[in-house]
Order: structure tokens, then C-alpha cells, then sequence
């Protein structure tokens, strides 16, 4: 619905991440929220345990290099919106 809104990703890992072990990081549970509300859950099989490229970083807003899905082009994936603030926690 239109109007300000607020979208909470919550990414809770399986377990601890160990950089020695070299098989990646540990999955775990993503839960999307608006305003308050779960819309989404769901499982992530794995992580990046380190650092993936260097041009592919935290994108908001738009995905300049390689989107997530083949949903939508990567031309053309500019959200049309205004996000007024961003704020990361991690735990």
C-alpha cells in the first residue's frame, strides 16, 4: 500500500560462522516484516563466509550487477519509491 512503511529482514544463522573451516557459512531462517507483520519466512540453505566480488555489494534500491532472480533485468530493476533511511544491525 502506498505511504511510509517500515521492512525488517531478520536472518537468524544455524550456528556460529567459522572462517577456518572453508566450506562456506551456515545457514539459517530470513523472516521479512512490514510494519510489524511477518509477510515471509523462509530457509537459507547457506552463506558466504567471506568477501564475494568487488563490484557486487550491498545494493538498496536497485541491483546494478546481478539481481537475485531472473524476474526482473538488471537494466531496468530501479525501485520507484524513496527509501528515507536505512539501518543495518548485526548480531
Amino acid at each position: 500500500p502506498a505511504g511510509d512503511h517500515t521492512l525488517t529482514v531478520d536472518f537468524t544463522a544455524d550456528d556460529e560462522f567459522d572462517r577456518m573451516a572453508f566450506k562456506g557459512g551456515p545457514g539459517g531462517r530470513l523472516t521479512i516484516s512490514v510494519d510489524g507483520r511477518e509477510v515471509a519466512t523462509g530457509r537459507i540453505a547457506r552463506t558466504l563466509l567471506n568477501w564475494y566480488s568487488d563490484s557486487e555489494g550491498l545494493d538498496i534500491g536497485v541491483d546494478n550487477n546481478s539481481p537475485v532472480t531472473d524476474a526482473y533485468p538488471v537494466s531496468d530493476n530501479a525501485f520507484p519509491g524513496i527509501i528515507r533511511r536505512t539501518r543495518f544491525t548485526i548480531r
